[in-house]
């Protein structure tokens, strides 16, 4: 069910301040992070963290454009972060899942850049230093070998962290979203006026209006993200405290007045008949 307008602008409203307020906090706790650079683990988490963090800028600052479209696609990313902080913080040996990523992605370009096959990517075999290189990713690729360890599909490292749902549901509709999916654009791009269609105005919302649930969504995999690796880092979790207990005030705010469109509608429906 849609809400009416302005209250679909009020919870806008909340879960931007809520948004600024966890990557503010986010921020601040990734500042005074302790890890070793030596530990891969701990240092892929910091690293995500950090991008984690970033989306949420980026999500506030399309927010603050209203250039609302861009906002699922970096809601994507920032999901696809959470898991693997998710994943790493649950399992130790997790990490070299991650390096199979980059070996994968390597070894494939390599591959069409010897082949000839696609022609865009001829320099890379021309790279001066791309027999070291080679060198690099083939002693990674034959130890992840060793281990039987080979690069994960993005359903995989869900189903890892038990999020398995997540992925064919929020993670699907806003990957349609990033893939421009037919109806996808014509909700985010044609707007209904009677019998009339028209293109909607730069600024102007989307039917679907995904803006908010994926701006709570980031909003919260900030919290967790950031109190998983503040935990496996052995610090407290009490930077976070304040934007968690927000979380929980606007959620709980997003449902009354969820609650409250669904009365107005049903009036209105008593009152027509």
């Amino acid at each position: 069910m849609n809400l009416p307008s302005d209250i679909e602008d009020q919870q806008l409203k909340q879960i931007t301040a809520l948004l600024q307020l966890c990557v503010e906090r986010a921020a601040r706790a990734a500042e005074h992070l302790r890890f070793s650079f030596g530990n891969k683990t701990d240092l892929a988490c910091a690293v995500l963290l950090l991008a984690l963090i970033d989306h949420g800028r980026s999500v506030l600052a399309l927010l603050a454009a209203k250039a609302y479209p861009g906002v699922p696609v970096i809601g994507r990313s920032a999901i696809e972060a959470y898991i693997d902080i998710c994943n790493l913080c649950s399992d130790p040996g997790y990490w070299p899942y991650l390096d199979a990523d980059g070996v994968a992605t390597f070894s494939e370009y390599d591959r069409l850049a010897r082949s000839g096959e696609n022609p865009i990517l001829a320099p890379l075999a021309k790279t001066p230093e791309i027999k070291e290189i080679r060198r690099n990713y083939a002693q990674r690729r034959q130890a992840l070998g060793r281990r039987k360890i080979k690069k994960l599909r993005i359903l995989d490292k869900f189903e890892r962290a038990k999020m398995g749902a997540a992925y064919t549901s929020y993670y699907g509709l806003i990957s349609s979203e990033t893939h421009n999916g037919l109806e996808n654009l014509l909700s985010r791009y044609v707007a209904t006026e009677g019998k009339q269609l028209r293109v909607r105005q730069p600024g102007e919302q989307a039917g679907h209006r995904y803006e908010a649930p994926v701006s709570l969504t980031v909003s919260e995999a900030i919290i967790r993200g950031t109190e998983k690796v503040l935990v496996h880092c052995r610090h407290g979790t009490a930077a976070m405290a304040e934007a968690s207990a927000e979380l929980e005030r606007i959620t709980a705010l997003c449902l009354t007045l969820e609650e409250q469109a669904i009365g107005q509608a049903l009036v209105a429906a008593e009152e027509a008949h």
